[in-house]
């Protein structure tokens, strides 16, 4: 929940040579995936900007105490969907320099309704958006923006692509499991066939963001990281 925390649980694994993972599934997307590609393969150009959204109804549906908890769900929705939308955003665009968020809040729990909003600046240059809805119906979206190009990853399966002077591609992909994907993945780590995909350095980066996204809506103000 912290950045000290992340690091003390990547430095404990490290120094007792086990494997570390973590819940973030939605990297696991087939869309995702194949966005993560175009950045990292320089398809789309200079990376300038990333959009996302990650908003559900889980926490009207499936409503437990914990999810209304400060200490254990704050920032509105930022802990059941915007974590995956900034391990998303940290995969392509790196860590983040600083961020201002802004959460207001409409309905109180059991059926909680209010929306996360989220300004960030990375290291890299680049700039971010973030939001976040309970409770509405599921939208995934992730839209990274470069100087040649842009990409939108929509819900698990679909991709487009866009490109000066060319009409939009359309790309579909087969389904998977993305959590049975992200389990073997550990699997296969930890029987040492393959480095598992996400790396300790990326876990305390995203957790570190998480952490001054929590601050800066206590705050009102501006977080540097």
């Amino acid at each position: 929940m912290t950045k000290a925390e992340a690091l003390r649980a990547t430095e404990a694994c490290h120094d007792a040579g086990i494997v570390l993972g973590v819940g973030t599934d939605k990297r696991f997307f087939p869309a995702m995936d194949a966005l993560a590609r175009l950045v990292a393969d320089g398809e789309l150009g200079r990376v300038l900007h990333i959009e996302g959204n990650f908003s559900n109804e889980v926490a009207a549906g499936l409503f437990s105490p914990w999810r209304n908890s400060p200490e254990e769900s704050p920032a509105g929705g930022l802990t059941g969907t915007g974590i995956h939308v900034l391990d998303s955003f940290v995969r392509m665009a790196g860590p983040v320099r600083r961020l201002h968020a802004q959460l207001l809040s409409h309905k109180s729990a059991p059926d909680p309704l209010d929306t996360l909003s989220v300004m960030i600046e990375f290291e890299s240059g680049i700039s971010g958006m973030l939001g976040a809805v309970r409770s509405t119906p599921a939208y995934w979206r992730v839209h990274v923006f470069g100087r040649d190009g842009s990409a939108e990853a929509l819900g698990r399966t679909e991709l487009i692509v866009r490109r000066g002077g060319k009409e939009p591609e359309h790309r579909l992909f087969e389904p998977v499991d993305s959590v049975r994907a992200n389990l073997e993945a550990f699997a296969d780590a930890v029987a040492g066939h393959a480095p598992y995909p996400i790396s300790p350095r990326e876990m305390i980066d995203v957790v570190a963001a998480f952490d001054g996204i929590v601050k800066s809506v206590a705050a009102g103000r501006t977080i540097d990281l």
